[in-house]
């Protein structure tokens, strides 16, 4: 076993002692409920408006992603400052609240979340929250299939698009 997957396999062994299954579980519907949740929001730009956003429909899943922030405890502020000092929730000190900044002007937001586990190193998300008028952000029905076996899928009900998985370009 090479060195790369001894690491990967001793991370993994790590995260599954940290969590009992119903924990992942629940993890793992809360992803899902949120993902078919955004989904499902119409956030098709506008290609003519010269405007940034170039709809007001992309700013729907924004102010959507912004109260989420808010429910999960994330504080309206500076988010391109460092979270109190570098101190981390991991630490003795009191947990430190992620940090997010909305600008609704051009629909982007920042956010700062704080390390829970010290040492870990720091990650971040980017994510475009529009999708392009090609593919119409209307009326999508998100689908989820378990346990894939890399054949087409229908795009669609009564649609001629297909996603041909192994044998396309993308499913490579």
């Amino acid at each position: 076993m090479g060195m790369e997957k001894e690491v990967v396999a001793r991370f993994q062994s790590e995260v599954a002692e940290s969590f009992r299954s119903e924990d992942v579980a629940d993890f793992r519907n809360e992803v899902v409920a949120r993902f078919l949740r955004y989904a499902v929001i119409d956030t098709e730009s506008d290609e003519n408006s010269g405007t940034h956003p170039s709809s007001e429909k992309e700013l729907v899943l924004a102010r959507l992603l912004v109260s989420e922030l808010q429910e999960m405890g994330a504080v309206c502020g500076d988010a391109d400052a460092p979270a109190a000092d570098g101190v981390s929730a991991a630490s003795d000190a009191p947990a430190v609240p992620a940090v997010y900044s909305f600008d609704e002007e051009h629909g982007y937001i920042y956010c700062v979340i704080p390390e829970n586990v010290q040492g870990r190193p720091a990650i971040g998300f980017i994510a475009h929250m529009d999708t392009a008028p090609e593919a119409s952000g209307a009326n999508v029905v998100p689908k989820i299939i378990e346990n894939y076996d890399g054949g087409e899928i229908v795009l669609g009900s009564g649609s001629n698009s297909a996603f041909e998985g192994e044998t396309s370009a993308e499913g490579a």
